[in-house]
């Protein structure tokens, strides 16, 4: 799953699932119990008190990350939703002024602001300086996109990407088109628009 999960691959578009989650921390605080054929088990209170530092860990780092991480991030989002028409016309795509993990706050802020379902595109820089175009999905957690990029740019990069998309500058395009990358926010922009319109 961690693999698929990286890879953008949905759990199931219909049917059966194609992988499970086994990695959440109920899981691994299973993984704290003796298995059946261990011989020398710790005794229940130091099993116990690991599945405590565990959980409690995680607890501790969620309420920090909400605090330093969550609720500026959402500030970010919003003036990116407010300004989405300086962007592009029809107000589908935004640019965030930071990048930030955005997703669960544009759809609840989408929701707040009664546009849902309008935004296709976020644009932000990389730690690199460069720029990403990500596509948003159709929900939190979903790998099937609102509007991916482009059919034809999908697993292209470089050279070829530039050529075959007619946007000099541009760097790839992953191969299931929910995110791709340029050199420069207009290029970005650019890939985004053009993505609309096919």
């Amino acid at each position: 799953e961690i693999d698929a999960i990286d890879n953008g691959l949905p759990i199931s578009s219909e049917g059966p699932p194609k992988y499970h989650i086994n990695t959440h921390v109920s899981a691994r605080v299973h993984k704290i119990n003796p298995e059946w054929n261990m011989k020398n088990v710790e005794s229940s209170d130091k099993l116990f008190q690991r599945a405590m530092e565990l959980v409690g860990g995680e607890f501790v780092e969620k309420v920090l990350e909400a605090r330093t991480v969550w609720w500026p991030a959402r500030e970010i989002v919003l003036e990116a939703l407010k300004n989405r028409n300086t962007i592009y016309s029809t107000g589908e795509i935004i640019e965030l002024g930071d990048r930030c993990p955005w997703k669960e706050h544009l759809f609840s802020l989408e929701q707040e602001l009664d546009i849902e379902g309008l935004t296709k595109f976020v644009l932000f820089y990389d730690r690199d300086g460069a720029c990403r175009v990500q596509a948003v999905p159709i929900a939190p957690g979903s790998f099937i996109c609102r509007n991916f990029l482009h059919k034809d740019w999908r697993g292209v990069r470089d050279t070829e990407l530039c050529k075959v998309s007619g946007i000099d500058g541009a760097t790839f395009c992953h191969h299931t088109g929910f995110i791709g990358g340029h050199k420069t926010k207009e290029g970005a922009r650019e890939m985004a628009i053009k993505s609309l319109k096919s």
